[in-house]
């Protein structure tokens, strides 16, 4: 006989095994085995009867010491119940079921103290952190640029290529990600460049200063993203107590020094605009309006 294929085959839980000991999660196991094709239903709970002896021919590794003892201290431990269950009382058989209770509990005890995989770490920690977190770490003009860049991956690797471009590219840079964000703002996601190889490719040269319309760029690129900001800010419906300059949608809109006093300036409150937006381009034309 092969006994590497042999038919009867006994599975055991390993973290179950490492809590409650490893011939008591065999036992379970068999056991759990029985009372799936048990008919018997006492107390809404299965039952299966067995002697020690018909245990032990289960369990030939065994002595027939080690399967009492192995019973008794699932018993102690509440994790099996073992009850005479027949009405006649010269008929002493132990019948036996599981308390899955138990089971469960040590099932959540042992999930909560298994430690998470690296990737689940990982991302663990990214969800704790706070959406401007380390903006220490970078310098003023690549949080501009960040600012503006519509797909929000890879930050640190995209200060180490901003950081490499000299004071003029910088400043094309920061431009072309406003423009380039107007550009995709009706784009997938997953079509969109992430920043650290929009700028290594220079992809920013497309969209040069040219300074015989850089007043009027500026200020149709101030409508146009504030625009922005405060049409996707008023979706959000808890902010009524809080100005609407010094608010943030997550980690992808988050108004400027510049754009804060413009909207100081301009006085309205975020109802305001939520009742402006009431016909869709409002608020753009008021912008357009008031900043041209």
């Amino acid at each position: 006989m092969n006994y590497l294929v042999e038919k009867t085959k006994l599975t055991i839980e390993p973290n179950l095994a490492k809590e409650i000991g490893l011939n008591e999660a065999i036992f379970i196991k068999q056991l759990d085995y029985w009372l799936k094709k048990s008919t018997k239903l006492i107390d809404d709970k299965k039952w299966v009867f067995n002697t020690v002896d018909q245990w032990q021919i289960q369990f030939p590794f065994w002595s027939k010491n080690t399967v009492i003892r192995t019973i008794e201290k699932l018993k102690k431990n509440g994790c099996i119940y073992v009850k005479q269950l027949d009405t006649n009382l010269l008929n002493r058989t132990n019948w036996y079921s599981i308390n899955y209770e138990k089971i469960e509990e040590l099932k959540l005890k042992i999930n909560k103290e298994k430690p998470l995989p690296k990737s689940e770490k990982k991302v663990e920690k990214l969800q704790k952190k706070l959406p401007n977190e380390g903006a220490e770490r970078y310098s003023k003009e690549f949080l501009a640029f960040w600012e503006f860049y519509p797909k929000k991956y890879g930050k640190r690797g995209a200060y180490n290529e901003f950081k490499q471009l000299n004071q003029k590219l910088q400043a094309q840079a920061i431009y072309g990600a406003q423009k380039y964000s107007l550009q995709t703002s009706q784009t997938e996601e997953k079509f969109i460049k992430i920043a650290k190889k929009w700028l290594s490719e220079g992809y920013y040269e497309d969209y040069e200063i040219k300074s015989t319309d850089i007043v009027q760029r500026q200020s149709q690129d101030t409508v146009a993203v504030l625009n922005q900001k405060i049409t996707e800010l008023i979706k959000i419906t808890d902010l009524a107590e809080v100005e609407i300059w010094n608010q943030m949608r997550g980690k992808n809109y988050i108004f400027s020094s510049n754009e804060q006093s413009i909207l100081k300036n301009l006085g309205n409150d975020i109802d305001a605009y939520k009742e402006m937006e009431f016909r869709p381009g409002e608020i753009k034309a008021y912008l357009r309006g008031v900043l041209e």
